[in-house]
């Protein structure tokens, strides 16, 4: 689709050049020094659409989203009928209640998470109000989820804090 749109752009581009080249063609029939220039000129013109157009098709390629696998498309729905984002955070997006979980597979292990989601231990602060507990099944897919999530190039995003986190938490 983007590249598509790309390439519709690309060609209005092209017919205005034309359109603009026919115009000085027309200005300068009587000019001796105009052909040069001209050719000159469309010479520079043609080598700048053509460089801008390789590296916008370069980059459209590069930018492709990754494929989402199908258990992480269903952890995603287990996420949200959860309600996680109310106290949690993806990418740094989200409620600030609780652990951002971006890099959350990175710290705990598939075990420990699959474990604290199915046999949830009282919150903090305060210790009274337990997590919402998932059955064995969502507990999996909320797993395969945050371990897609993990695995997305965010370039460092979000910063961990500076002091950590207790690995009994």
């Amino acid at each position: 689709m983007q590249q598509a749109i790309i390439m519709e752009k690309q060609w209005w581009i092209l017919g205005r050049i034309r359109s603009l080249l026919k115009q000085v063609e027309a200005n300068g029939e009587n000019d001796p020094v105009s052909p040069v220039l001209h050719r000159g000129f469309v010479a520079t013109v043609l080598s700048s659409f053509l460089v801008f157009s390789l590296l916008t098709m370069i980059t459209v390629r590069s930018i492709r989203p990754p494929v989402v696998p199908p258990r992480a498309a269903m952890g995603k729905i287990v996420w949200q009928k959860g309600g996680c984002v109310q106290c949690h955070s993806l990418f740094g997006n989200g409620a600030y209640n609780a652990v951002d979980l971006t890099r959350e597979t990175e710290v705990r292990s598939r075990e420990w998470l699959r474990r604290f989601f199915q046999e949830p231990p009282l919150m903090r602060p305060g210790g009274k109000k337990r997590h919402p507990p998932l059955s064995g099944s969502e507990a999996d897919l909320l797993v395969d989820y945050l371990e897609f999530v993990s695995s997305i190039n965010t370039l460092g995003w979000p910063p961990r804090p500076a002091t950590g986190r207790a690995a009994s938490e």
